[in-house]
C-alpha cells in the first residue's frame, strides 16, 4: 500500500455575516492530522482544538475544525485567521465576520402623560424593536428598578412585553416613570409622567330604582358608598327629613345601619314616596334614588262576621242581616234571597 502525503487545503467563505447569537465558522481540512490554530486579529489569544482548556471559555473549535461562538456579540466582528499546518506545509484563511445588531427604538413617545384615580389599575406601556429584541427594564418614581420580564416588585410588576402594570395606584405613585429597552447594539428610553388624582365617590347599587313594598312588612334599602377618600352616607327620606347613621329619628321606625342600609319597620302607606341615598367626600358626591309604593298583599275572601244563624222577628219588623268580609281586592258581596233572588250589594 501506498501513502501520498500533501500538505493541508482549508475550503471556506471568506466572509460571514450572521445575527447576534451563537455563531459557528465551517472550516472543512481536507487532509488529517492537520494543526489548526485559530487567531482573531487584534486580539491577544489563539485557539487550539487539541488544547481545549487553553482556549477562552466563549470561544470553542469542534473535532471538524469549526468554530463555535456562543452568544455573537457587536465586540466579535473582525477577521478570523485560521492555519493549518503539517509536516508537508500549510494553508491559511481569512474569514471577516460582521456580526447584524440594530440598536433599540422605544415606539413610543418619548414622553407623554397618563392620569389614573386612586384605587385603579394603570398599564404603561413600552413597545421597542432592535435585534436582537431589546430587554425591557423601568424605573419607578421612587427610583427602584423593576427588571427583565414577569419580576415584581410590591404592586408593580413588568410583563412579557414590557408593559408596567401598576396595582391599586395612590397619590404616592404620581411621578416619573423610565422605560429603558436594551441590547448588545444599544439602548434607548422613555418617560411617563403618572398623575394619580382622587377617585369621586360612587354608589355600588343601581342609581335609581322602582320598589314594591306589602303593607306591614319589614324593608330595606341598600346604599354602598365607595371611593379614596372613603365617603360618607345619609338618606334624605319621602317628607324631606335626613337620616344618618347613629343618629336619633323621630320616626323610630326608621333607622339607618352604618353600611348606608335604610331600614322601615311595619311600612305603611304613608311611607310611598322618593328615598335619596347621598354618598359625599371631599371629591364630589353621587345619589341614588328610590322610589317607594306601598301596596297591601292580596288575599283570599274571608268572612269575619254574620248575623246569628236562626233570626227570628214580628211582622212587619226590619230585618238585618250583616256579613262582613275582608280580602284584597275587596271581595263582592252577594245575598241569595228564599225566593231564588240574587241580591249584589254593588247592583242594589
Amino acid at each position: 500500500m501506498m501513502i501520498i502525503a500533501m500538505h493541508p487545503l482549508l475550503i471556506s467563505s471568506s466572509q460571514h455575516w450572521v445575527p447576534a447569537w451563537t455563531l459557528y465558522l465551517l472550516l472543512v481540512i481536507l487532509v488529517p492530522h492537520s494543526f489548526i490554530p485559530l487567531q482573531k486579529h487584534h486580539q491577544n489569544y489563539r485557539l487550539y482544538p487539541r488544547h481545549p482548556l487553553s482556549n477562552p471559555p466563549s470561544r470553542k473549535i469542534l473535532i471538524n475544525g469549526t468554530l463555535s461562538i456562543p452568544n455573537a456579540n457587536i465586540k466579535d466582528r473582525g477577521q478570523y485567521f485560521c492555519l493549518a499546518e503539517n509536516d508537508h506545509g500549510s494553508d491559511k484563511l481569512i474569514i471577516t465576520l460582521s456580526v447584524v445588531a440594530y440598536p433599540s427604538r422605544i415606539l413610543e413617545p418619548k414622553m407623554r402623560e397618563i392620569k389614573s384615580y386612586a384605587g385603579n389599575t394603570v398599564e404603561l406601556k413600552c413597545k421597542a424593536e432592535g435585534r436582537p429584541m431589546p430587554v425591557i427594564s423601568w424605573i419607578l418614581a421612587n427610583r427602584t428598578q423593576v427588571m427583565g420580564q414577569n419580576t415584581e416588585k410590591g404592586r408593580a410588576s413588568v410583563s412579557a412585553v414590557g408593559t408596567l402594570v401598576i396595582k391599586y395606584v395612590s397619590v404616592y405613585d404620581r411621578g416619573h416613570y423610565k422605560c429603558i429597552a436594551s441590547n448588545p447594539a444599544g439602548a434607548d428610553t422613555a418617560t411617563v409622567r403618572l398623575q394619580v388624582v382622587a377617585a369621586p365617590p360612587g354608589i355600588m347599587e343601581e342609581k335609581r330604582q322602582q320598589l314594591q313594598a306589602i303593607l306591614g312588612h319589614s324593608l330595606q334599602l341598600p346604599c354602598t358608598g365607595h371611593g379614596t377618600p372613603q365617603p360618607g352616607v345619609h338618606w334624605v327620606l319621602h317628607d324631606g327629613s335626613m337620616i344618618q347613621s347613629n343618629r336619633p329619628v323621630i320616626d323610630t321606625r326608621i333607622s339607618m345601619y352604618e353600611n348606608g342600609t335604610l331600614h322601615i319597620k311595619d311600612v305603611t302607606p304613608a311611607d310611598s314616596g322618593k328615598y335619596e341615598c347621598i354618598a359625599t367626600s371631599s371629591t364630589g358626591s353621587e345619589r341614588r334614588v328610590v322610589t317607594l309604593t306601598v301596596i297591601l298583599q292580596e288575599s283570599a275572601p274571608q268572612i269575619l262576621e254574620i248575623s246569628k244563624r236562626l233570626t227570628e222577628l214580628s211582622y212587619g219588623d226590619q230585618l238585618r242581616l250583616n256579613c262582613l268580609a275582608t280580602g284584597n281586592p275587596k271581595p263582592r258581596i252577594i245575598w241569595k234571597l228564599p225566593s231564588k233572588a240574587v241580591v249584589d250589594y254593588w247592583y242594589r
